[in-house]
């Protein structure tokens, strides 16, 4: 779910439409920024960022199985420090026996040193399943 440019900063939704038949689909991002630092020596950071993105399809019956909205999907960033993120992605689909994903993490990192993550991932659909996740 990346976006670059104006899209990254939520100025410009993009909106991608593909070949005839199937729908269109919205992306959408909200960004809160801080300053952080010394007096004299501030930066601002992104502190939040939630990216957001789904499909409309307007002849639900032929392109997704007679859902009109259909694999929404989300992305959330949650930088408490500059060494501490709290992560969570997720994907649905509305249709009966639709992928269902949502994943919580927290990322720890100290440059050159250490960048560890531990979470936890389900995914429910046509088969279900619970995980941890860690990463050195």
């Amino acid at each position: 779910m990346g976006l670059s440019g104006a899209d990254r900063f939520g100025a410009y939704p993009g909106i991608y439409r593909p070949g005839k038949g199937a729908g269109s689909s919205q992306r959408s991002n909200i960004l809160q920024s801080v300053r952080r630092g010394l007096p004299g020596q501030e930066r601002i950071v992104d502190w939040i960022t939630l990216d957001v993105e789904g499909s409309y399809f307007p002849d639900a019956e032929r392109d997704n199985f007679g859902q009109e909205v259909g694999l929404l999907g989300y992305d959330f960033r949650w930088h408490l420090g500059d060494r501490f993120t709290v992560l969570s992605d997720g994907q649905c689909d509305f249709f009966a026996d639709g992928l269902r994903t949502v994943s919580l993490s927290a990322l720890v990192t100290r440059p050159a040193i250490l960048r560890y993550l531990w979470g936890i991932r389900s995914i429910e659909g046509p088969i279900s399943s619970k995980a941890a996740i860690t990463a050195p």
